[in-house]
């Protein structure tokens, strides 16, 4: 193997106490002092300051970590492993990045704005950082994403990258997330699983917080579209309250509702209170409990200190409280007046009627006013004084209620709130209601074109995805995505570019464009250049996969892996074979994908022979969810093969020569060994699967 020797612990939930004697629970604190004996040509890292490093013999060394500042078992970790240690500082606090050698030289472009958060969090906080030391190691094999143990978090290997591939990804929320977790979860950590969106939420919030003073509020919003997205799909099959303690299993505590929800809902928490009793609430809570588990009450007592508010109705409503509410928004006029009329409801059966505090953005042309109000009935109307008829009226145009809602705005009013809106949610909201319009709608069709110059960068990206290249204005639109896939500075909108463009009636009329974005700064463009070349100019795209076969980075791997299994020549096989075994992390998942497509374009041996590699690599040790890859993709293989063997009995059904049917018949039995052996294999995969359950 290739992987190096590493040795490393995950503690949460409850898993410490399987290697030092513990009481492996969230409410416990304790100090920690460890001794790690290892082979001198690796370092040690664990929680607190390194004391001392003495030798044991030539070749072992036992180094002395300690900790004094209490905290909850399930934080203590150690690391073993041939790490680069890469320094850096927050003002006398070293702060230092433990990884592989090779990316050593990348390491302060991975995690170097360390620093700079833990000096913002401090501020903001009003709390510096706590702990003597931060240290984040990256290893191998990894169980989660990340943990947050004190002072010294773990990364998974995905966060390893060269410069190149940061220009596409840099984790960045996975580094501000953990550092968050130093105030809240180490510092005042949850005095139960129940309770751990007191970790978890912030976490998450601390994205947001982070986001929005680097990278600007268009940004920040943005990303936390996504926590939206994903609680929203998690709540269509599981409804819980954020604090539960009902709970099957403690693990169901780590969800889109623990993580997301409880970042929005903190987010709309700030809204409600105003930033500076949000902030100073945050701060007498973190100074109340240090060195303390914590429950919700807690929180709430901090935030009612600092406001002098009764905060047992918000808290009630969205921290002990299931969903979120469901409204539908009607707005009418008179000469002077506005009227608001919003009708609520629970998104599941449970009687309750939210109170929600909201903002309404009235425009006027390029005026705009904004007044406020507060719902706390289950059919409410508001009446507002007007200055007309106003162009647009937006129920919380900053997107801070974390709720579904239904608006009756028209095709107008939606076309003049991405022309005029302020924020993101307002601009992506709009063409999201938009997009099936294009066709019908020439000024629809107009907006979108010219939302592919807009100053956000994702938005210019999500019309490019969208945007209709039909019609007369389709070559206007496609012009300016060609000037895109070119210029545009975000990897994200030159990738997206080169994937339209495929998409165009003519692709090879692009083929010099896609195949001078071979070789791009980002390897998320060259991958799509690779694939949109395939569609122009198949003989040209196999000819340039052949030369970026050696390359490793994931996009790559897939890219080329996509190229040939569409060729489908059987001198490829080898090209899987090796691939398959010498890739690692999610590079082994896409080849199992890329390989059954393959397959099934294969005769009867080579696919028997490819079934079992697959179910091989499958059966192996190594990374966590390779049985079940290995098992889709064989599926994969037999659902190709069925629908072979379909269309090969129509064929046979109406053949009338006797050598095309005899053909038939041998092709047929073969489809069915195939898929025999699919089954058989897939059977063992499954047995695979329920035996790492158990």
């Amino acid at each position: 193997t290739t992987k190096p020797i590493q040795i490393w612990t995950q503690g949460e939930t409850e898993s410490n106490s399987c290697w030092f004697p513990t009481i492996d629970k969230p409410n416990q604190k304790c100090t920690e002092e460890i001794y790690i004996t290892h082979n001198r040509k690796y370092v040690s890292l664990s929680n607190g300051t390194l004391l001392t490093t003495t030798p044991v013999n030539d070749s072992m060394v036992t180094d002395h970590w300690k900790t004094e500042l209490p905290f909850s078992p399930y934080l203590v970790m150690m690391a073993v492993g041939n790490f680069s240690i890469v320094h850096d500082r927050w003002r006398d606090i070293p702060v230092d990045y433990f990884v592989e050698p090779k990316y050593a030289p990348y390491a302060k472009k991975i995690f170097g704005n360390t620093p700079e958060m833990i000096e913002f969090f401090s501020q903001k906080l009003g709390f510096d950082f706590p702990w003597p030391k931060y240290d984040q190691v990256v290893v191998r094999d990894y169980v989660s994403g990340a943990m947050e143990n004190v002072s010294a978090t773990l990364h998974g290997e995905f966060l390893q990258r060269n410069s190149r591939e940061l220009l596409d990804e840099t984790y960045e929320d996975i580094i501000s997330h953990e550092l968050f977790h130093q105030w809240f979860g180490d510092l005042v950590t949850c005095e139960s699983w129940s309770n751990i969106p007191l970790n978890e939420s912030f976490a998450t919030y601390g994205e947001y917080l982070w986001n929005e003073y680097k990278y600007g509020r268009d940004y920040a919003d943005y990303k936390q579209y996504d926590d939206y997205r994903q609680y929203m799909d998690e709540a269509k099959r599981k409804n819980v309250d954020l604090i539960r303690f009902y709970y099957e299993d403690r693990e169901d505590m780590f969800d889109a509702t623990s993580y997301q929800k409880g970042g929005l809902v903190l987010h709309y928490l700030r809204k409600v209170v105003g930033d500076e009793a949000f902030f100073k609430s945050l701060e007498l809570y973190l100074k109340t409990n240090q060195f303390k588990p914590v429950e919700i009450h807690n929180l709430r007592l901090a935030f009612e200190e600092v406001t002098g508010r009764d905060m047992n109705w918000f808290f009630n409503e969205w921290f002990l409280n299931t969903g979120h509410p469901e409204l539908n928004i009607h707005y009418s006029y008179t000469a002077d007046s506005l009227f608001v009329t919003i009708d609520q409801k629970h998104n599941i059966d449970k009687p309750l009627t939210y109170e929600l505090p909201f903002t309404l953005g009235v425009y006027y042309g390029n005026a705009y006013d904004t007044m406020g109000a507060v719902l706390n009935k289950k059919t409410q109307t508001f009446a507002f004084k007007a200055k007309g008829k106003p162009d647009l009226v937006d129920f919380d145009p900053e997107r801070f209620v974390l709720c579904q809602r239904t608006d009756d705005k028209t095709t107008d009013n939606y076309i003049f709130e991405y022309r005029h809106g302020q924020y993101f949610g307002q601009k992506y909201e709009a063409l999201k209601k938009l997009n099936d319009l294009q066709a019908k709608n020439p000024a629809v069709k107009q907006l979108f074109i010219d939302a592919l110059k807009d100053k956000f960068f994702f938005i210019r990206q999500y019309a490019t995805t969208q945007v209709d290249i039909e019609g007369d204005s389709g070559e206007q639109a496609l012009l300016t995505i060609s000037q895109l896939a070119k210029n545009d500075k975000e990897s994200a909108v030159r990738r997206a570019a080169i994937d339209k463009l495929a998409k165009a009636k003519n692709p090879a009329k692009y083929t010099a464009l896609f195949e001078a974005a071979i070789g791009d700064s980002s390897y998320e463009v060259d991958a799509a250049a690779l694939r949109a070349l395939e569609k122009a100019d198949s003989k040209k795209a196999m000819e340039i996969a052949k030369q970026l076969e050696p390359e490793k980075n994931v996009s790559i791997v897939r890219a080329v892996a996509d190229v040939y299994a569409k060729d489908g020549n059987a001198d490829y096989i080898t090209f899987f074979e090796n691939g398959l075994r010498s890739s690692t992390g999610y590079s082994k998942y896409s080849m199992f994908y890329y390989y059954a497509n393959f397959l099934g374009r294969m005769d009867k041996n080579e696919v028997l022979k490819g079934i079992k590699s697959i179910e091989a690599v499958g059966d192996s040790s190594e990374g966590h969810f390779l049985p079940r890859a290995a098992k889709d993709a064989i599926m994969r293989i037999k659902d190709a093969y069925e629908k072979k063997k379909d269309e090969a009995q129509k064929s046979l059904a109406n053949a009338q020569d006797k050598g095309e049917k005899i053909d038939l018949q041998e092709k047929i039995s073969q489809y069915d060994a195939i898929i025999s052996d699919a089954q058989e294999a897939a059977k063992r995969m499954n047995k695979k699967l329920e035996d790492k359950e158990e």
